[in-house]
């Protein structure tokens, strides 16, 4: 489960906006992941490959821990892997508006890095 949502990630991020030469269909179908919320679910699925990554190179995470993580990052933004696969494929089929929420990850996770780099540099210089 993990290497197919890895695999799907990372197809996903690689689409280039440039490839529609039409405009993207900014209307969302209601069994569609909003772009708001599918900005958060992103950030986790992020986050979460990372850390198996770590602990993979570690000898520390074994499949079925990643499928429960999954299942529960799923479970926590009130969504199945389906409703999220699915949200994918209709995102990945407008590349413009796909764009706009990995800009918004990328920020978010940027933001997110920054303010626990200064809360390491504040912790430690109270020290």
């Amino acid at each position: 489960m993990i290497r197919k949502l890895t695999f799907l990630l990372i197809i996903l991020l690689q689409i280039n906006p440039f490839w529609s030469c039409r405009k993207a269909d900014k209307s969302i179908q209601t069994d569609v992941i909003s772009e708001k919320k599918m900005v958060e679910v992103l950030m986790d699925v992020q986050m979460l490959e990372a850390y198996l990554r770590r602990m993979e190179t570690q000898g520390k995470v074994h499949k079925n821990q990643s499928v429960k993580l999954f299942t529960d990052l799923f479970k926590k933004h009130q969504i199945s892997q389906e409703e999220f696969n699915y949200s994918m494929t209709w995102y990945s089929q407008r590349p413009e508006i796909l764009h706009e929420i990995q800009e918004e990850v990328v920020n978010q996770l940027v933001t997110l890095e920054s303010e626990v780099t200064t809360q390491k540099h504040v912790k430690h210089k109270g020290e």
